[in-house]
């Protein structure tokens, strides 16, 4: 998710994704009833006028456009910025709005005519814009980027009226307070800041331990909330600057959040799952808007290779699919919980599944029952994985602790807490002795099963989101939010390669059967195969329709699998020259040979590419 905007009466909400398409969700029903399609150039800033059908539109190129929802169509195309458009933003009374691209040029527009009225300079392309907002009133801009300052502008003039120097990183989030007299801004130092009217700092709200996205007031004036990379949404006293609580649980952190009109009701935008609404005085989940959209969260073959398991965000059910012809074989859904994660065992009679409600179960493929059903410590299950022998399994989430069950009678075998960070992935040394785990608070850790002792660490700059045992246990890799993946050794923590070259958060990672390569899913849109021996890229697979999330090496042939965002799981040939092959295949069933050859002049033709019955 790239951004989303709220209609002025705060029923609808328009979410940009990463491929560019804006969905528009009607917030009562919780359905999508309109999209806009990417435009030209690429989509990626977006916000609603705050009284009529009208969103401003921002693309990757430097385009602007005004999209009339009603009418389904762009009513003006404005004259094109310099750089990518960071920030679109409507003022109050809908009469102006801003934009601001990665150069620093931010520019306020007459919303009738659509005719620049002035242009302030912000940074520059060494240092950019990132983010903007307007006062209650309308007659101040508050800005914002790697300049680390936050800048205070008058609309009538364009003279920098103040400058609040304090954040040690890029400012992300901007947020006046509903009187006025105070801002807040959200930094990459892991802080959110109060500052006086004056400029002077008011207060450092700390406790976020990555990078935060969001600041958002409740009506009152007197909370604020704070969302960021590392899955947490914090509510503060603005009077004290004390924190009152948490909301728990985002993967991938939170991107945006928003108190209602009447300050009853939060939403919260993340990665995974998109869109929820929370009871602000509780704390309590009121709703999950993922239906529509179809993510893939898991995929896996079984042991043999014949079928493949998927974990869908569109319904939280898992699907049990014929790998060769993708056909659905079976289904399992759970009333009133939602599954997130899922395992095979070693030998593939049994399932494992985790729900988002913090239960485990287990389905036996022997007795075609649920032979475990099992409350673990609380909270979402992000990862369930399977003992060697088959006799336990671990479990980790959002409450932070590492669980292992004993499959036989659903007894804890073992169980350790760290420091309440969220656990994304665990996984068994083959020998079954040691349990690999990667965590928000930016480890992957190697423990004994026995009693947990720690035995290496590893630390990436961001969440450790995938982690993965070589087939020989000598080595173990980890995939990162940093948008690397490191290769290392398991009894020392000693790091043999790390792998750079993916654009965005490294989501999965699977090992080759034979231990030679590496593959990787990432937000950039795109899976890479890897040689671990050289530590280089020696493929890549391009998703244009969104992040991929999961990826999985068939456990006899060259073939590796891939889902995400788009909803959809591809089979792509994991051999370079094959891989290649079947890439030019795709290209050769979407364009002719003229328009291949617009961008590769020296293009063969596509009736010298030979075919295949891969997916």
């Amino acid at each position: 998710m790239r951004a989303v905007a709220w209609s002025g009466d705060g029923r609808r909400l328009a979410a940009l994704g990463i491929s560019g398409t804006t969905l528009i969700w009607d917030l009562d029903q919780g359905t999508v009833v309109g999209e806009i399609p990417s435009l030209p150039g690429e989509t990626i800033a977006l916000d609603w006028h705050p009284t009529a059908d009208l969103i401003a539109l921002g693309g990757v190129e430097g385009d602007l456009w005004i999209w009339d929802v009603a009418a389904g169509t762009v009513v003006r195309e404005l004259e094109r910025q310099a750089e990518r458009v960071r920030v679109v933003t409507w003022n109050p009374a809908g009469s102006r709005f801003l934009s601001g691209d990665a150069g620093g040029t931010v520019r306020i527009w007459d919303a009738t005519e659509y005719q620049p009225l002035l242009t302030i300079q912000d940074g520059d392309a060494e240092d950019q814009f990132r983010t903007a907002a307007w006062n209650p009133d309308g007659s101040l801009v508050a800005t914002g980027g790697e300049n680390q300052l936050v800048r205070v502008w008058d609309v009538a003039s364009g003279a920098e009226l103040r400058t609040l120097r304090g954040h040690r990183s890029a400012i992300l989030a901007i947020a006046w307070s509903p009187d006025g007299r105070t801002i807040a801004s959200g930094a990459g130092d892991f802080t959110a800041r109060l500052w006086n009217a004056d400029g002077s700092e008011r207060a450092v709200l700390r406790g976020h331990t990555s990078f935060v996205y969001t600041v958002a007031w409740n009506p009152d004036g007197r909370t604020l909330l704070s969302g960021g990379d590392d899955g947490t949404v914090r509510f503060w006293d603005v009077g004290t600057a004390v924190e009152l609580r948490q909301l728990r649980g985002f993967v991938g952190g939170v991107i945006h959040a928003r108190f209602s009109d009447d300050g009853a009701s939060i939403l919260t935008v993340s990665r995974e799952p998109l869109l929820r609404i929370w009871d602000a005085a509780t704390g309590l989940e009121l709703r999950d808007l993922q239906g529509g959209l179809g993510r893939v969260f898991r995929v896996a073959w079984s042991p043999d290779g014949a079928t493949m398991l998927t974990v869908s965000a569109a319904d939280g059910r898992v699907r049990i699919r014929d790998a060769q012809t993708g056909v659905e074989l079976r289904q399992w859904a759970i009333e009133g919980e939602s599954i997130y994660s899922a395992a095979w065992s070693r030998d593939g009679s049994a399932l494992a599944l985790g729900t988002i409600q913090g239960r485990l179960r287990i389905w036996s493929f022997a007795v075609d029952d649920w032979i475990l059903d099992q409350e673990t410590a609380g909270g979402w299950l992000y990862t369930v994985a399977w003992s060697p022998d088959g006799s336990r399994v671990a479990t980790g989430g959002s409450s932070g602790r590492l669980q292992i069950w004993n499959v036989a009678d659903g007894s804890e075998f073992a169980g350790w807490s760290g420091a309440d960070e969220d656990i994304f992935s665990i996984d068994w040394s083959p020998d079954g002795s040691r349990l690999l785990t990667g965590s928000s608070d930016r480890y992957a850790r190697v423990r004994t099963v026995a009693d947990g002792a720690l035995v290496s660490e590893v630390e990436h700059r961001l969440i450790v989101y995938g982690v993965a045992w070589s087939p020989d246990g000598a080595l173990v890799a980890s995939a990162s939010g940093d948008s690397t993946l490191r290769i290392w050794r398991p009894e020392s923590g000693e790091v043999v390669q790390v792998l750079e070259g993916h654009a965005g958060f490294v989501r999965a990672l699977a090992w080759s059967p034979s231990g030679d390569r590496l593959l990787s899913g990432s937000d950039d849109m795109t899976a890479r195969i890897w040689d671990v021996a050289r530590g280089r890229e020696l493929g890549r697979i391009r998703d244009d329709l969104g992040a991929v999330y999961t990826v999985a090496w068939h456990p006899s042939r060259d073939e590796v699998a891939t889902g995400g965002e788009n909803g959809s799981v591809q089979i792509w040939q994991a051999d370079t020259d094959m891989l290649i092959g079947e890439i030019e295949r795709r290209v050769c069933q979407v364009y002719e040979d003229d328009a291949i050859r617009q961008f590769v002049p020296e293009w063969r033709g596509c009736a010298q590419i030979q075919p295949t019955a891969t997916n």
